[in-house]
Order: C-alpha cells, then sequence, then structure tokens
C-alpha cells in the first residue's frame, strides 16, 4: 500500500507530519492493506492564514487492486489531525460496506451455484 500526503500550495506539511499522518493511515486502513494499491491524502486550510471554524480540509482517495475508479472520503473539522483522522474512519467504514457487500454477492453466487448441482 502506497501512500501519498499531499497539500495544496498555500500549505506548507512537515516531513515529521507527513509520517504522522502516513502512520494514521496505515494503522486505520490495516485491515485492507493488501487490497488497496494506493492512498492519497489531500490537506488544505480553508481560509489560509485566517482562523474559522472548520476550516482544515482532508480529502482521502483509495485505489483498490480490484477496481479501476477511486474510493474517496473528506471531512472538514477545526484541526488537521481531527480531520483526517475522521476522514481515515469514513474511509474505513466505507471500505468495511464495500468488501461486505462485495462477500455477500458472492455467497449468493456460491449458493446459486450448489443448488444447481442439486
Amino acid at each position: 500500500m502506497k501512500i501519498l500526503v499531499r497539500s495544496d500550495s498555500t500549505l506548507h506539511i512537515s516531513q515529521d507530519y507527513q509520517e504522522k499522518i502516513k502512520e494514521m493511515v496505515s494503522e486505520r486502513l490495516s485491515r485492507y492493506k493488501n487490497r488497496i494499491t494506493n492512498v492519497s491524502v489531500h490537506v488544505k486550510d480553508e481560509n489560509g492564514e485566517k482562523v474559522g471554524a472548520d476550516d482544515k480540509h482532508c480529502f482521502v482517495e483509495v485505489r483498490l487492486v480490484t477496481q479501476s475508479h477511486p474510493i474517496t472520503s473528506n471531512h472538514e473539522s477545526e484541526s488537521f489531525d481531527k480531520s483526517v483522522d475522521l476522514s481515515l474512519k469514513k474511509m474505513r467504514q466505507i471500505l468495511t460496506e464495500h468488501f461486505d457487500r462485495k462477500r455477500d454477492i458472492q455467497k449468493k453466487k456460491s449458493l446459486k451455484q450448489m443448488s444447481k448441482t442439486m
């Protein structure tokens, strides 16, 4: 699972904070690490240097081994830590639902095939 952390041109993210975000991604999405090829985390400050509520934005894009289009989640909060954390929680929930749905479909197919052979 390759993890990329990016920001817009108005925001500089230190190497240490990039590593912290990568650790958060690894921790939150570890269950699916063999099914994910790439994770891109994009953070930006909507208001720049101005203070504002919920102006720290995080957008997460995940590419899976089995499909060509990405799965995305995002969150806006008062801090980058919180926006990254909650965006990753949303992504984990989306992935859980996605893989549960795929598993259920495969079970139904298996049951149909079994019933045809009987």
